[in-house]
């Protein structure tokens, strides 16, 4: 969030309007800002970088996320995986609702949203 300029100005999209050219300026901002950190190789901001820099970043993502899906699928088909893999989506899941309300503590939320496992 660091590297998102404070305001910025944008107009909704319309069904005729062609697609924006890469990066727009809102992505260049980003761009420079990331730059002038620099980020750690490595990092998630460095990631980020490389993917807002990349001359097709929305298939880099796609390319990404299907790379990710596949290899869950493939664990959570082997049996000898499944347990294991289950256990740390859960992990993943409880550390992104933790980091949720670290983010924002007014959150409020049902106790029946995250049961409580038993041993």
């Amino acid at each position: 969030m660091a590297v998102l300029p404070p305001q910025f100005r944008f107009r909704l999209k319309e069904d005729s309007d062609v697609p924006a050219a890469h990066p727009d300026p809102l992505t260049s901002d980003v761009i420079a800002r990331l730059k002038a950190l620099p980020p750690a190789a490595g990092s998630p901001e460095a990631e980020f970088l490389a993917l807002l820099e990349n001359p097709n970043p929305i298939e880099a993502v796609r390319a990404k996320v299907t790379a990710y899906f596949e290899r869950v699928r493939k664990l959570l088909a082997n049996p000898q995986q499944r347990k294991g893999e289950i256990d740390r989506l859960y992990r993943v899941v409880l550390q992104r609702r933790k980091d949720a309300i670290a983010f924002n503590p007014t959150l409020v939320e049902s106790p029946f949203l995250f049961p409580t496992r038993t041993p």
